[in-house]
């Protein structure tokens, strides 16, 4: 300031000066921790190298896989379920597959199938049995397999399907499942067994 109390700076030279002050303070700040980040950077890349990386993925996907085959052949559960198809051809044919994806085998199994009209009344049936079916493995075939002559396409049927059997813990499983069919001329159903993990 002069003598007469009138400032030699303004107020805006000294804010732009003290602005620019701290704005290189920031920037080398800024510069010593890129400066650091990329030397850690070095460290890490010598330490780690392409075959410890591999390895790793290696033994990540080895225990996936062994995490995966102990759940499916390892531990005990019961997996049962019945795939059925119907098809409109010069009658009415209806071909099933049970399937045992479970981790041990069932036994005493008996399938029934029933053909029933709009009213109720059986038009049709067939029971086929299973001493044993292994773990993971099907039954099919001609047993599985019907074909109902002499009831006209236009009508709606029922098909029920009774499935009992022993899970490996000697407890007897009954399931029955009811399919309405003839809306269409090609159907599929796919009826599941409640799943059993043991000990639960």
């Amino acid at each position: 300031m002069n003598e007469d109390g009138e400032m030699l700076i303004s107020e805006d030279q000294i804010t732009v000066h003290s602005s620019s002050a701290q704005d290189e303070e920031y920037q080398e700040e800024i510069y010593d921790f890129a400066q650091q980040a990329a030397s850690r950077i070095k460290d890490l890349s010598k330490e780690v190298n392409f075959t410890q990386v591999a390895l790793a993925g290696l033994i990540l996907v080895g225990l996936i896989f062994l995490l995966s085959g102990v759940y499916i052949w390892v531990i005990p559960r019961d997996v049962v379920s019945v795939e059925t198809v119907y098809i409109q051809s010069g009658g009415h044919i209806i071909m099933s597959e049970i399937n045992n994806d479970g981790s041990r085998a069932i036994t005493e199994l008996e399938y029934q199938f029933i053909f029933l009209d709009e009213e109720g009344r059986i038009l049709n049936s067939s029971t086929t049995e299973v001493a044993i079916l292994e773990s993971h493995s099907s039954v099919a075939g001609d047993d599985l397999e019907f074909l109902i002559q002499g009831h006209s396409v236009w009508e709606n049927y029922t098909i029920s399907i009774n499935l009992d059997y022993v899970n490996y813990k000697g407890e007897r499983i009954s399931q029955t499942w009811d399919h309405e069919v003839g809306y269409w001329a090609t159907e599929e159903f796919k009826d599941r067994a409640p799943i059993t993990i043991w000990p639960f």
